[in-house]
C-alpha cells in the first residue's frame, strides 16, 4: 500500500516534545576513535569534567552530559527516575560510544550499559557504587540514617550541606585541598533544589546489582582507597560478585578526575582504545547503497520533505559570478531531480551527478538529460580531480557519511579557488519522536544518530575555507500513524544503517509495540493545527562553503 501525502510540511511548527538534555560536545581536529560521554555525579554539573576533559579529547570527541535538574538541563520536573533518564540518554546519544560516569553519573551509566549494551563499547565508572544504601544484603553502602541525615539538610540549608558535601568528597585525598579547591570552582549551586533534592532520592533508590551482572562490554570501576562516600571495600565486592574489572587507586579519595587528572587520563585511555575495534565502522556503507539503490523506483514520489529542503538550498546558491562554463557537482544525486535543474541553470557547464548507490545512477542516467555525467561515488573518496569543482551541491546526503574530517578534507581538495559548497544535511533532534517510541520498546538502534551542527561547523572550518556559515531550522512532518511515516522512510530508502541495528525481520508484536509508543506525541483533537496527528521532526543543517 502507497503511504499516503504528509498533511503538511511545517519549520518550526508547534509539536509534543518531552524536555531535552543540555549536552556539550568537545571535539579534537581529527577524532577517529569513538565518542566518549561523560555522566556527572550529584552537585555539580558537566563541567566537573574539565581538567580531564582537554587529554580525552586527544584522541576522542567527548559529549558531556547535564543531568536532568543541574547545569543547563533546567525545566525538568522533581520526579525523575532512573528509567526516564536512561529513555532521554537514549534519544540523543549516538549509535555507539564509550561511557564514563562518576558517582550517581557511574550508576545511570551501568543502568544505561545494562540496557542498552549494543551502543556503549565500554563503561568505566569511578567511585560508584552499585546501591549507594546500605541494606541487609548490601553492606558496602552509606547508612540509611546516614543519608537521610543528609537529604534533611540539604532541605533545610543547602549551601551548608553542600559545602560539607564538597569536603567529604576531597577528604583523605593526597591532593585535599587542590581537589576542595577545585570542587568549589567546578560544582554548581542549586537552581532547582527540588530537581536536586529529587537526584538525591534517585540516588538512595538505585539498586544496579542485578544490572552489574548483565553487563557484556568491557568494564572497569574505579576506587579511591581515601573514599569516604563509597567504601573501598566496595571494590571487593564488586570483583566477588561481578565480571567487573576493579582497581583501586592509592591515596585518592572521591574525585580521582580532579585528584589526578593526567594519571587518570592515562590509565582510561588504553582501556576505551581496548574496548573499539580499530577503525569499526558504525554505518555499513553497502547496505546504505543497497537501501537506495532498491528505492530508486519509488523515492521521488515520497521525496516531499527532501524536495523542500533541497529548494531552498538552491535559493541559497543565488547568482554566483563562475566563469561561463562551469563545473557543477550533486554529490548524492539521487534520481537526478537537482542536478536536472542545476543543468538548467548553468547550461553549457560540466554537470555531474554523483551518488554512492549504484541503482540510483542507473536510474538517473535513464530518465534524466544525456548532457549530465553520472558516476557512482562517495563523499569520503570523492572520484572527482583536485581543484577541478566550481560549485558542490549535497542534498542531504552528508548524513551518511562516518569520517566528516574526510568529507572536509576532499572538499577543500575538489574546489577551485573561488569555489563554492551548498550543502545540507540533518542533527540529532531529527526523528527524536520515532528514536523515543523505539527506546520504550527494546534497546536496539533503530534510528540514525545524526552530527551536532556544531560538530559539523568545527570539521569544516578546520578544512580551511575561507568561509564557513552553518545555519539550523526545525521542520515537521505529520502523518496519520507511526507506520505511514515507517513505510514512507522504506520508499525513500531511508533504513537503518547502524552496526547496533536489530538483525532480522521485526515482528508484528514489535511494530505494533513501537506504534503505541509514538501515540504519546499525538496531538490533541483540537490543536489549532495538524488536530490529531503525528509529528516527525527534522532538524535540518545548512553547511554555505567558500574557498
Amino acid at each position: 500500500m502507497t503511504a499516503p501525502a504528509p498533511a503538511g510540511i511545517q519549520p518550526d511548527a508547534q509539536r509534543a516534545s518531552e524536555p531535552r538534555l543540555a549536552i556539550r560536545t568537545l571535539i579534537p581536529p581529527r577524532a577517529t576513535r569513538l565518542p566518549i560521554v561523560l555522566l556527572h555525579g550529584w552537585g555539580c554539573d558537566s563541567s566537573i569534567w574539565d581538567k580531564i576533559a582537554p587529554l580525552l579529547a586527544q584522541q576522542h570527541s567527548l559529549l558531556l552530559v547535564d543531568l536532568p535538574g543541574f547545569g543547563d538541563s533546567l525545566d525538568f520536573e522533581p520526579g525523575i527516575s532512573a528509567d526516564w533518564i536512561v529513555t532521554l540518554l537514549a534519544e540523543q546519544l549516538p549509535q555507539r560510544f564509550h561511557l564514563l560516569g562518576w558517582s550517581l553519573g557511574g550508576m545511570l551509566a551501568t543502568a544505561f550499559a545494562a540496557t542498552h549494551q549494543n551502543r556503549v563499547a565500554s563503561l568505566c565508572c569511578l567511585a560508584t557504587n552499585l546501591c549507594f544504601s546500605a541494606g541487609e544484603n548490601w553492606r558496602c553502602g552509606m547508612q540509611r540514617a546516614t543519608f537521610a541525615r543528609f537529604k534533611e539538610g540539604f532541605a533545610a540549608s543547602p549551601a551548608t550541606t553542600l559545602k560539607r558535601f564538597r569536603a567529604l568528597q576531597a577528604v583523605g585525598d593526597s591532593s585535599e585541598r587542590q581537589v576542595f579547591k577545585s570542587l568549589g570552582e567546578l560544582s554548581s549551586n542549586p537552581t532547582d533544589p527540588a530537581a536536586w533534592s529529587a537526584a538525591l532520592e534517585l540516588l538512595g533508590e538505585l539498586d544496579n546489582r542485578d544490572a552489574a551482572g548483565q553487563l557484556q562490554m568491557p568494564c572497569l570501576y574505579l576506587f579511591g582507597e581515601k573514599d569516604q562516600l563509597v567504601p573501598v571495600d566496595t571494590a571487593a565486592a564488586i570483583a566477588e560478585n561481578t565480571a567487573i574489572n576493579v582497581a583501586v587507586i592509592p591515596a585518592q579519595a572521591h574525585a580521582p578526575h580532579l585528584s589526578d587528572p593526567k594519571g587518570l587520563a592515562q590509565r582510561l585511555l588504553p582501556f576505551f582504545q581496548r574496548g573499539e575495534p580499530e577503525q569499526t565502522p558504525l554505518l555499513d556503507k553497502k547496505s546504505i547503497a543497497r537501501s537506495f539503490g532498491r528505492a530508486a523506483v519509488t523515492y521521488d514520489s515520497a521525496a516531499h520533505l527532501q524536495r523542500a529542503i533541497g529548494n531552498e538550498l538552491m535559493q541559497r546558491i543565488g547568482n554566483p559570478a563562475f566563469k561561463a562554463t562551469p563545473t557543477v557537482v550533486d554529490m548524492g544525486c539521487g534520481t537526478g531531480h537537482f542536478i536536472e535543474l542545476l543543468e538548467n541553470r548553468h547550461s553549457g557547464g560540466t554537470l555531474l551527478g554523483v551518488d554512492l548507490a549504484e541503482g540510483m545512477v542507473r536510474y538517473a542516467r535513464r530518465e534524466r538529460p544525456e548532457a549530465i555525467h553520472w558516476n557512482c561515488g562517495d563523499a569520503e573518496q570523492m572520484p572527482l580531480a583536485d581543484a577541478s569543482v566550481d560549485l558542490f551541491f549535497s542534498n542531504l546526503a552528508m548524513q551518511w557519511c562516518e569520517r566528516l574530517d574526510s568529507v572536509s578534507s576532499e572538499l577543500a581538495r575538489i574546489l577551485n579557488d573561488g569555489g563554492r559548497a551548498l550543502i545540507s544535511t540533518l542533527g540529532p533532534a531529527t526523528l527524536h519522536e520515532m528514536r523515543t517510541a523505539w527506546s520504550r520498546v527494546d534497546g536496539f538502534v533503530h534510528v540514525n544518530w545524526f552530527v551536532p551542527a556544531d560538530q559539523v561547523e568545527a570539521r569544516l572550518a578546520a578544512a580551511g575555507f575561507s568561509r564557513v556559515k552553518v545555519t539550523t531550522e526545525t521542520r515537521v512532518v505529520y502523518y496519520p500513524t507511526a507506520l505511514a511515516l515507517s513505510r514512507e522512510l522504506k520508499a525513500l530508502g531511508a533504513h537503518n544503517v547502524n552496526t547496533g541495528r536489530p538483525r532480522g525481520m521485526t515482528g508484528r508484536q514489535h511494530l505494533q509495540q513501537f506504534a503505541d509508543a509514538y501515540e504519546t506525541f499525538r496531538l490533541p483533537p483540537d490543536a489549532p493545527e495538524h488536530a490529531g496527528l503525528l509529528p516527525a521532526t527534522w532538524e535540518v543543517v545548512y553547511c554555505e562553503l567558500e574557498k
